[in-house]
């Protein structure tokens, strides 16, 4: 009994001894991730601004043409759409009326004549009787009077004749330059007063567009600078054009600067009242860093950036200057050669390992 007791302690004891000297498993460390960015090798760089403005297309040259003479409309030679050269008969109004006035004005003008030679004669026949005392000074005063009348008589018919002929010539509504007409606004047969409009003429050999530009654009633009203009109906196509005029003053009620642009149509694809954008190359700022906007990171007011260096991300505050579209200028904290995180910044903090997948120039 007393050997099977030691036994069992023995036992006991070799059990203990050897669960104390197997060593201990550890456990396994986490393994660091180091975050993986990309960079943006930061550079100064020129940027020439371009600005992209919409206006609406217009004829170059237009007019809404009226009757300078009252009358019935005789005929439309032309309708809308029609082409128009410069100088032909749009409406022809019913001429017989002012033709009798000019034939009234005429003879008018040849009884003036007439008088005005009898006068002549009676005055001179007058002057020689004085000078034989046959006649009293008082008759040959009379009659130079009345040579006096009778040229001014002439006159006054002179006048009416070309105001006849006037009045005839007006009778016709000419075109002022070619164009292609766009509307018709009376019929024929009408009887229409003086200063009836009858035609809207609109020639767009040449098209312009007027766009407004605020006061630190202007300065940037003078006249004869090139333009590039596009339509959303023209999806494949550009139109070069060029400032024609750059307005003084800004508008009282919209505070921008009108700007006239000209713009070649020989095709007259381009038709007026289509929206257009012009885009235009304003000046050139010289020596600025720009970056990706999306590598900028603001809180609470305060903007920064994180750079890559010693292969550990670095926060650099940063003062912003203006977005040029998907770009921001920098004014202070970069400097050329810095490794601009663009790409992953959103799980940096201070001091961290990181490594660069890829490099942005």
């Amino acid at each position: 009994m007393r050997f099977r007791l030691i036994m069992i302690i023995t036992a006991a004891l070799v059990v203990c001894l050897a669960t104390t000297a197997s060593p201990r498993r550890k456990k396994p460390r986490p393994k660091k991730v180091v975050p993986s960015v990309e960079v943006w090798v930061v550079q100064r760089t020129d940027l020439r601004r371009t600005i992209t403005v919409q206006g609406r297309a217009a004829a170059w040259r237009e007019a809404k043409l009226a009757c300078e003479v009252a009358g019935v409309i005789e005929k439309f030679y032309y309708d809308l759409g029609d082409r128009v050269d410069q100088n032909k008969t749009l409406v022809q109004l019913d001429p017989a009326n002012y033709k009798r006035r000019l034939a009234e004005a005429k003879a008018n003008l040849a009884k003036a004549r007439a008088t005005l030679t009898h006068a002549a004669l009676n005055h001179r026949r007058l002057a020689k009787l004085l000078r034989s005392r046959v006649t009293a000074r008082s008759q040959l005063d009379e009659s130079r009077a009345a040579y006096l009348r009778a040229q001014a008589d002439v006159g006054l018919a002179k006048v009416a004749v070309e105001q006849a002929e006037y009045n005839l010539d007006k009778t016709k509504v000419v075109a002022p330059f070619p164009g292609v007409v766009l509307q018709r606004y009376r019929e024929q047969g009408e009887m229409l007063p003086a200063g009836t409009i009858l035609i809207h003429l609109a020639d767009y050999r040449l098209i312009k567009i007027e766009i407004g530009l605020t006061e630190d654009q202007v300065v940037q633009f003078r006249p004869g600078q090139k333009v590039v203009v596009t339509f959303s109906v023209f999806k494949d196509r550009t139109f070069p054009g060029e400032i024609d005029v750059v307005g003084a003053a800004a508008d009282a009620d919209t505070g921008v600067f009108p700007i006239r642009i000209k713009v070649n149509n020989p095709d007259r694809k381009i038709l007026p009242g289509m929206i257009a954008h012009a885009t235009m190359d304003g000046r050139i700022i010289k020596d600025i860093v720009l970056v990706p906007a999306e590598a900028v990171i603001e809180q609470f007011g305060v903007a920064f950036v994180y750079i890559v260096n010693d292969r550990k991300a670095k926060q650099i505050p940063v003062k912003l200057g203006p977005a040029y579209g998907e770009k921001r200028r920098i004014l202070r904290g970069l400097k050329p050669g810095d490794k601009l995180v663009v790409v992953g910044q959103s799980q940096l903090r201070p001091d961290l390992p990181v490594k660069i997948v890829k490099v942005h120039r």
